[in-house]
């Protein structure tokens, strides 16, 4: 247990004598870096689900397995591809919406979220109020409507998916009348931008 990314054990942290530090930048305060980097070279991120393949990249070279993570993503691409293909050939893909909820707020997940760049290799459309270039937006409940699609994708920690399905607005989505609605991993899906999450 190396505590949090706030307050990190750093005797624990050292006494693992690490080759490399891998620090999401986003997640780490200017203090704490420098401690980090008493203990070891460290290798920052940019964090943030947008910058996922750039971070891949950059955390490949520095682990000397560039020529690994370039087929790994050379495999993705081409299966993101053919899926949409494959939709393009069936008459166009549906509509998926990303929802999540933590810390007390409804998000809905943009173009350049983590989820919605997947999305967006895989030539999945996106609902229009969901087609903003940001990472994510805020909504109240009563804008769940905001939150509809063909498909709904909708993740929260433990118990926190009550505000979806608590809400009396979620059983008039088109999406939970039609049966497509599906809670997700939340940290796979809003939280561990990464190729294992992908």
């Amino acid at each position: 247990d190396l505590g949090t990314r706030n307050a990190p054990d750093l005797e624990a942290l050292a006494a693992l004598a690490p080759d490399l530090i891998l620090v999401n930048r986003a997640a780490t305060a200017p203090a704490v870096l420098r401690q980090y980097q008493r203990i070891a070279p460290v290798v920052l991120t940019r964090g943030r689900g947008e910058h996922w393949r750039a971070d891949f990249r950059r955390l490949a070279d520095a682990l000397g397995k560039r020529q690994h993570a370039q087929a790994w993503m050379a495999a993705f691409q081409r299966d993101a591809r053919a899926f949409a293909q494959a939709w393009a050939a069936a008459g166009g893909a549906p509509q998926v919406s990303f929802v999540q909820a933590g810390g007390g707020r409804i998000r809905l997940m943009g173009l350049r979220s983590f989820v919605g760049d997947i999305a967006q290799g895989m030539g999945l459309a996106r609902p229009p109020g969901q087609r903003f270039a940001r990472t994510s937006q805020d909504i109240g409940a009563e804008r769940l409507d905001l939150a509809d699609g063909d498909w709904l994708f909708y993740g929260a920690r433990g118990d926190g998916v009550r505000v979806f399905t608590a809400s009396p607005l979620w059983r008039h989505l088109g999406a939970v009348a039609a049966g497509h609605t599906r809670r997700v991993d939340y940290d796979a899906f809003y939280m561990n931008a990464g190729p294992s999450a992908a």
